[in-house]
């Protein structure tokens, strides 16, 4: 039913594209869509929203983990699930009732602290003092926030059982494991019965948009505004998700390409970058003169790519991409920058030979890579998001992509901002063409000067 990927770049798009399609009219199979109505009606979450998260746990585990829908049966699963019965009932037995007896109904905004340093990092003490002058505000990780309680799990432990039932139809019939993403479904809809029934109902606010968990914070019957982090374009987690308000960081010509990539978002707001925003707020009446001709912003580890991403792109398109980079630093036409995106970055260029004594290389976030942005006259990258961040502050980028995989710059490779093995002008010829090229800043990214008040224009609508 759904093709594989097979760690080659240049067949990428055809799966992608491929998958996407089947899986966005799956729920029209009947055998799916008694088995996503059945989940729907036992949850009391809406029919679309299952269909979302079937569609996004498929889409995300073929490209990603393939093992889930390919390896995972019945029995593993069920004697995992007594395993964890068993700790569930010793933890609910002897635990502090005190801790498990969080008070959620005093708080009316709950922000998903989803990852270290996220508060200050991300949303900015700024944007969440202002947030706490007029509301209740928690913050925590959200996926960590509801108890899986006995009682819960006891209620709904013959739905789960049917639900293993429906999906080992399905499996026999069209070759596809679905008891993982069952557990996740289960565990996810009765944590956040926890959380429903511990007085939460106000609004979570999460810049996890490619990772957060919709089943629970709607089985808690939370709204959901979700805040892009990142770039989106052709990945597996940037498709079938679901919010009721989504504050977007690039352009409104995306909403379209969301709509296509199977998303639901009820309301969209293109306010730009919100890390951007925090970092202009610091530095409101600081002056930047360019320093460096380029800078080059890694994307890749050049030691080895996650084998999840093997398919989209390769070391071997990210060390040419380098050496690109290198050949024109040799010349001294060019002032080159390099913001390294890992530590010991400079260690690994040594030993491959990639590192170049013409180039000034920066370790990550020292300084902040949004300092070398303004000091720079253009920015490289093999595609990332802090391009689009410099488009925002006005500053010309292009894309480098030596890999065959055709939509890792979208949309920007379609305004010619990409360099790839089909560019029929040289690498420096590129460079001066990007110098040179009047730029519609706006057509990529809307940048919102007013970022803090009207977010906090947009959250008063779904604050109950």
């Amino acid at each position: 039913m759904l093709l594989r990927f097979n760690g080659n770049p240049s067949e990428y798009k055809e799966i992608f594209d491929s998958n996407l399609a089947i899986l966005s009219s799956i729920d029209e199979n009947s055998d799916f869509h008694k088995f996503i109505k059945y989940i729907s009606d036992f949850t009391e979450i809406n029919y679309e929203i299952v269909s979302l998260s079937l569609k996004r746990y498929l889409m995300i585990s073929q490209e990603y983990y393939p093992e889930n829908i390919t390896k995972y049966n019945s029995k593993f699963i069920k004697i995992n699930i007594l395993v964890f019965l068993a700790g569930m009932v010793k933890r609910n037995l002897y635990s502090d009732r005190k801790s498990s007896a969080t008070d959620y109904g005093k708080f009316q905004i709950f922000i998903d602290n989803w990852a270290p340093t996220v508060v200050e990092g991300f949303y900015g003490k700024d944007l969440i003092g202002s947030l706490k002058k007029e509301y209740s505000v928690l913050t925590e990780d959200f996926s960590m926030t509801g108890k899986v309680r006995v009682k819960h799990f006891f209620r709904y432990y013959k739905n789960l059982s049917k639900c293993f039932k429906m999906a080992s139809v399905i499996e026999k019939k069209y070759k596809i494991k679905l008891m993982k993403y069952i557990c996740n479904v289960f565990f996810s809809f009765i944590s956040g019965m926890d959380l429903k029934e511990r007085g939460f109902r106000g609004i979570v606010i999460s810049g996890n948009d490619n990772g957060f968990n919709t089943i629970k914070a709607k089985a808690s019957l939370c709204n959901i505004m979700l805040i892009q982090n990142g770039g989106r374009g052709y990945l597996s987690d940037s498709t079938f998700g679901y919010a009721d308000c989504y504050l977007a960081m690039d352009s409104e010509q995306e909403n379209v390409h969301r709509i296509k990539t199977g998303n639901l978002f009820k309301s969209t707001y293109n306010l730009g970058s919100l890390r951007l925003f925090n970092y202009l707020q610091s530095k409101e009446k600081a002056e930047f003169n360019f320093t460096y001709d380029i800078l080059w912003i890694s994307s890749w580890p050049v030691s080895g790519i996650s084998k999840i991403y093997d398919s989209y792109y390769d070391v071997a398109s990210e060390k040419n991409a380098i050496r690109l980079i290198n050949e024109l630093s040799n010349k001294g036409k060019y002032s080159i920058a390099y913001q390294c995106s890992y530590k010991g970055e400079t260690e690994d260029l040594k030993i491959m030979n990639l590192y170049s004594e013409n180039i000034k290389y920066f370790m990550r976030n020292k300084p902040i890579v949004y300092e070398n942005i303004f000091l720079s006259n253009v920015i490289l990258s093999t595609g990332s998001t802090v391009n689009i961040e410099a488009l925002a502050s006005k500053i010309k980028c292009g894309f480098v992509n030596m890999s065959d995989n055709e939509l890792i710059n979208y949309p920007f490779a379609l305004g010619n901002l990409e360099y790839s093995k089909k560019t029929d002008i040289s690498f420096e010829e590129f460079i001066e063409y990007i110098k040179d090229k009047e730029f519609a800043f706006d057509k990529y990214i809307t940048q919102e000067a007013n970022y803090a008040k009207k977010f906090l224009e947009i959250t008063r609508e779904y604050v109950k």
